[in-house]
């Protein structure tokens, strides 16, 4: 487009109500050479306010445009930081499983006196396969020797049969292995919505493990000596 024809579109625009910074956006010109085009032609109170109005919508559009790249740079930065710390770990060898073993049963394994075996319950499915992981590498467990019990608010009384089709799916057990489910009585007074990674507590029994149980007494003593 010519000089000239780029000069006619600006007082057009100019006295459509269009700002200098939108003519010089819009014709790719400098502001001082739109300016200097529109100088004659002076908007009415009208189009001001309406100039106004578009300048504040587009800065809000450019905020939230600028939030929402701010937002997914942090969302990557994080990705790559748990993804540099995930490196970290590595593989573990048989020994170091073993420590993490005992220490996850020390936070959430059955340990009153009067239990006889080896019992362990979360919610985490990860945890759960970590702990199944290491009951078989390392303490030779079968499988087929666990017995499984879901527990969950008797508010979700209808989602056990998918409760336990997810838990049985995720650790490769058989359905057959779960024991009949137990339900809490206590009434959220809050309501949460739905969560859709929950699939109640899972506890986690080994048949004929009291004198693994036994063992699992002293592990944790020789843990609590690091200190």
């Amino acid at each position: 487009m010519s000089k000239s024809a780029l000069k006619v579109e600006a007082v057009t625009l100019r006295k459509a109500g269009f700002g200098i910074n939108e003519i010089a956006e819009k014709l790719n010109v400098r502001k001082n050479t739109a300016s200097l085009w529109c100088r004659p032609f002076s908007l009415t109170e009208g189009q001001i306010v309406l100039l106004k109005s578009r300048a504040k919508e587009k800065g809000r559009i450019s905020h939230g445009q600028a939030m929402k790249r701010r937002v997914a740079l942090n969302l990557q930065r994080l990705k790559d930081i748990e993804r540099m710390a995930a490196l970290e770990i590595g593989t573990l060898n048989t020994r170091e499983l073993f420590l993490v073993g005992v220490m996850l049963y020390w936070a959430e394994g059955f340990k009153h006196k009067k239990e006889n075996a080896l019992g362990f319950s979360n919610s985490d499915p990860r945890l759960v396969k970590v702990y199944l992981l290491w009951l078989e590498k390392c303490l030779k467990v079968k499988r087929t020797d666990l017995r499984l019990r879901v527990t969950a608010n008797v508010s979700l009384k209808d989602s056990i049969v998918k409760f336990e089709g997810f838990w049985s799916k995720f650790l490769g057990v058989s359905r057959s292995q779960f024991r009949k489910p137990f339900f809490q009585n206590s009434v959220q007074k809050k309501k949460y919505p739905p969560d859709k990674s929950y699939y109640g507590v899972l506890r986690v029994y080994v048949k004929r493990s009291s004198l693994l149980f036994k063992k699992m007494r002293g592990w944790i003593i020789g843990l609590s000596r690091v200190s």
